[in-house]
């Protein structure tokens, strides 16, 4: 499995955010955190952007979709 880190961090332990080339789509681009606590979806041929958060006691995730 190769990753590759990004000069973007998690903002929640600011370790920098990594992409996993095993499982890369070219019409979607995740990256995310290490540890787990953050993962972003990028989806370039909708313009739209997913964003999820862990909680803090790791049973709920939560999403945020941000349109660019």
């Amino acid at each position: 499995m190769k990753k590759i880190r990004t000069r973007e961090n998690c903002p929640v332990c600011q370790l920098p955010l990594e992409i996993d080339l095993t499982e890369a789509n070219k019409h979607i681009v995740v990256k995310q955190c290490p540890k787990q606590h953050f993962k972003k979806e990028i989806l370039p041929l909708l313009g739209t952007t997913f964003e999820y958060y862990r909680s803090e006691d790791e049973t709920v995730v939560k999403g945020v979709g941000i349109d660019v």
